[in-house]
């Protein structure tokens, strides 16, 4: 269990049977629920990616490259669920860059960034007509989704699309797991990532449909090893094919 202040002030995780968390609204108990362990196939393929990165960290890179992500990792915090800044090892931040890289097919990248910052973050989701915000909106059987970025984007890179189960209407909290869905490039000096794969070529258990609720998680991973902070939501799906 994570506290900051009084009983009554920031708090995460959990005691005895109770789960402590926030979002939008603020802060919120509910009931605590031991996750499962499926050990899917999807599952053991990202452990697999886990694996792989430990130990290109400790037998792949130089000493000098391990201490360059150690520098960079140090000059670019993290923020925990309670709203403080945490420093990452080297180790965690390079592990952290590359696996959404490999999930999506991309490079490993063992170069360290040298700009100190976590490039541009999707803030925003909207239909590609930019008319509608905060939906998962579908066309004639394809995403019709603009990722909109928190400012142009500073490098080449890909945006990635994580999406979850469908969940209850009732359910405003989502810890995952999350599905790579699909990815698009994004050039330098871009204000957003269009989304418009066939929803049938989705790799995800659970297919897209008009009316659900579906948790989306959103990264942006730059070709210079940067990679951003997510966005994630519970968005309704709307299909708008005329």
């Amino acid at each position: 269990m994570k506290t900051k202040g009084a009983l009554l002030g920031t708090m995460s995780g959990s005691i005895g049977g109770a789960t402590a968390s926030r979002n939008r609204g603020g802060q919120y108990f509910r009931q605590r629920v031991v996750p499962t362990n499926p050990n899917s196939l999807k599952q053991q393929q990202v452990r697999s990616i886990f694996g792989g990165l430990v130990n290109a960290w400790v037998n792949s890179l130089t000493q000098a490259q391990r201490d360059a992500w150690s520098t960079y990792a140090n000059n670019v915090p993290r923020t925990n669920t309670l709203g403080d800044q945490l420093i990452l090892t080297g180790q965690q931040m390079y592990i952290g860059a590359n696996t959404a890289r490999l999930q999506a097919g991309n490079a490993r990248t063992d170069v360290a960034p040298t700009t100190f910052d976590r490039g541009e973050n999707v803030v925003e989701v909207v239909d590609n007509s930019g008319g509608t915000p905060d939906q998962l909106t579908i066309l004639s059987g394809s995403l019709d989704v603009a990722a909109n970025l928190s400012a142009p984007a500073s490098d080449d890179g890909d945006c990635l699309l994580y999406i979850g189960r469908p969940q209850n209407p009732s359910i405003n909290f989502f810890k995952g797991p999350y599905q790579f869905a699909a990815k698009v490039a994004v050039s330098s000096s871009a204000t957003d990532a269009v989304f418009t794969d066939t929803l049938t070529g989705l790799p995800i258990d659970d297919p897209i449909a008009d009316g659900q609720n579906r948790p989306v998680r959103i990264v942006m991973v730059y070709d210079d090893g940067r990679y951003s902070e997510a966005y994630e939501a519970i968005l309704p799906v709307v299909d708008t094919t005329p």
